[in-house]
C-alpha cells in the first residue's frame, strides 16, 4: 500500500486489485447480506450514487499467533447487534449520538436499496484491522474526518 498521505479512493482501488473484492446491493437487509462473503476481511458501506465518501468502514476477523484467523466473518459482523449501525428490513440505521443501547441511540436512517457493501477478503497474512485503519486514514486525508457512522479509529 502507499503512504498514509494517500487518499481513500486510492487505497480502496489498490486494495480492490490486491485482494478479492466484491460489491453487494439489495432491496432489503436479507437480500443484501445473504450475498456478502462468509469470510474475514474489510467492508465498506457507501451510497450507490452521488457522494464518494463512505458511510462506514469495518472489519471482521483477527489473526492470532501462528497466523490462525478467527471465525468472525464479514456477514456475521454486518448482522451483529454490537455495532454503531443496524440493517433493519428496508432501512440502514446508524449514527448513535451516545453509547446508549440501540435502537434508541440511532440518529439517522437510509434505505438499504440506496447502499452498496464493498467487501475485501484479506489473506491470512494481512490483518483486516490494518487495512481498515488504512482506509479510515484515507478518509481523514480526503474528507477531513471519519465516515459518519464510524465513531473512532
Amino acid at each position: 500500500m502507499k503512504s498514509f498521505s494517500t487518499g481513500y479512493a486510492d487505497h480502496l482501488q489498490e486494495a480492490s486489485q490486491a485482494f478479492h473484492a466484491s460489491e453487494h446491493i439489495g432491496q432489503n437487509a436479507n437480500e443484501l447480506l445473504d450475498g456478502v462473503p462468509d469470510l474475514p476481511g474489510v467492508y465498506v458501506i457507501s451510497p450507490t450514487y452521488g457522494q464518494s465518501q463512505p458511510i462506514y468502514i469495518g472489519s471482521s476477523g483477527k489473526i492470532s499467533r501462528g497466523l490462525v484467523v478467527s471465525k468472525s466473518t464479514i456477514r456475521n459482523r454486518l448482522r451483529g447487534a454490537k455495532t454503531p449501525y443496524k440493517f433493519d428490513g428496508e432501512e440502514f440505521l446508524f449514527g448513535p449520538s451516545s453509547s446508549s443501547i440501540p435502537p434508541s441511540g440511532y440518529t439517522s436512517a437510509l434505505k438499504v436499496r440506496d447502499l452498496k457493501v464493498t467487501c475485501l477478503q484479506t489473506p491470512t497474512n494481512i490483518a483486516p484491522a490494518a487495512l481498515e485503519a488504512l482506509l479510515l486514514q484515507g478518509c481523514i486525508h480526503d474528507f477531513g474526518d471519519l465516515p459518519v457512522a464510524n465513531q473512532k479509529l
